[in-house]
């Protein structure tokens, strides 16, 4: 008899994996279900020959988000025109530019056309497709709303890249004057200040304290300046690794939080994927407890991925969403008052949504503060330490003018 891999969420929204012995992948299924388990993934265990393990390695290939946007929308677009879904999965393959997402979306072709779901073949490509992706998906062929679904994946993710681009426009020009004025202070500790301390040295006389320190800072560039580096280099490795760690990542969840400025623009981007993820997926057919499961992945800090965690909890024991969150502590009244707002009118979904876009408002906002206050305090710290190298030079040269 056949044997299935299956991982299922339980009662509780747990999940649990096992294998079962059934003829059919849909016996497999019915099964579970009796065991009250909500199947998300259920295939066949084959044997692991070459073709396996080929099949392995294109599952860890790696996926651009925007090649997945732009493969959704695509499919969404072919499957609303009333193509059957492996011949809109077909047209997709071709009309997608080769390279990992076309490869991966030929082999969901594949499984989709041997008898597969297009949900448990997306699931098989974890790095491209994640549960949230994965769980939609499923809700829409369930609900035989696929196209729609589609359209408001291909929506999130076009939200989630550009929320992705403000963000990097914002810090990329701060990033690349910080790493001019490390040239530029490179060569200087290196070739230049060199050369004029050489002269001083030559009068003998007292130089004075600001030239001392330039000095000093120079000759530890240059006699330890590869030390320094690899300091540096372990140094940014030990708080890589220790930032990967549970207790590490929190406490810089909850420092971020508290930063100026910053810190409202984390919270704000936080709560924008909360709302945003959220409603997406209850739009979609999603259950709360499930979609509250999948949010907490994705919402980018473990202060708030552990308030979620609470919010299940008591979503999970009977009641709705908007007293669970104020009970969380984190999440603001406004937001409470609006989700409240949209139970009370079951229209929980489209309250959330405008929460969504609400703080996407602000995360622009913010981000438009942070240019405008990146910009002079670079130039001001630029500036400086211009002023005090000069300084540090002029000094002394006017006093070897006064002594001649």
């Amino acid at each position: 008899m056949p044997v299935f891999r299956y991982k299922a969420y339980d009662a509780s929204g747990r999940i649990q994996r096992g294998t079962i012995d059934e003829e059919t992948r849909k016996a497999a299924v019915n099964r579970l279900k009796q065991q009250r388990l909500v199947p998300v993934d259920v295939e066949a265990v084959h044997d692991q020959g070459p073709g396996a393990g080929g099949r392995s390695r294109r599952a860890r290939t790696r996926v651009s988000l925007k090649d997945v946007a732009m493969f959704t929308r695509q499919l969404a677009t072919l499957v609303n025109a009333g193509l059957p879904l492996v011949e809109a999965l077909t047209a997709a393959v071709e009309t997608t530019d080769p390279g990992p997402m076309q490869t991966v979306a030929a082999q969901v072709r594949d499984h989709v056309n041997e008898g597969s779901s297009l949900a448990d073949a997306l699931r098989r490509y974890p790095r491209a497709f994640n549960d949230l992706y994965v769980n939609m998906v499923r809700a829409g062929e369930e609900s035989g709303t696929l196209e729609i679904v589609l359209e408001r994946l291909a929506d999130f993710l076009d939200g989630q890249i550009e929320l992705r681009n403000q963000i990097t426009g914002t810090l990329a020009y701060p990033a690349i004057m910080f790493l001019m004025m490390l040239g530029v202070l490179g060569v200087l500790f290196v070739f230049v200040i060199p050369q004029i301390v050489q002269v001083f040295d030559q009068t003998g006389q007292e130089l004075p304290l600001p030239t001392k320190v330039l000095i000093g800072t120079t000759t530890l560039v240059s006699e330890y300046g590869g030390l320094i580096l690899v300091a540096l280099a372990a140094l940014a490795y030990g708080v890589h690794r220790w930032l990967q760690t549970p207790a590490g990542r929190a406490r810089w969840d909850r420092l971020r939080l508290r930063l100026p400025v910053l810190g409202m623009l984390f919270e704000n981007i936080a709560l924008s994927r909360f709302a945003r993820t959220l409603s997406t997926l209850l739009s979609s057919g999603v259950s709360l407890p499930v979609s509250l499961k999948i949010v907490r992945e994705v919402v980018g800090n473990t202060v708030y991925a552990d308030a979620v965690d609470r919010v299940y909890d008591a979503v999970v024991e009977g009641g709705g969403l908007a007293k669970p969150l104020r009970n969380a502590g984190v999440f603001p009244s406004t937001m409470v008052r609006m989700v409240a707002a949209g139970e009370q009118s079951g229209e929980l979904e489209d309250m959330l949504g405008r929460v969504a876009h609400a703080y996407d408002r602000e995360v622009e906002l913010r981000l438009s503060i942070v240019t405008r206050l990146l910009e002079p305090i670079m130039i001001v710290v630029m500036g400086g330490m211009v002023f005090f190298i000069m300084l540090s030079i002029l000094i002394p040269m006017f006093q070897i003018n006064q002594f001649v």
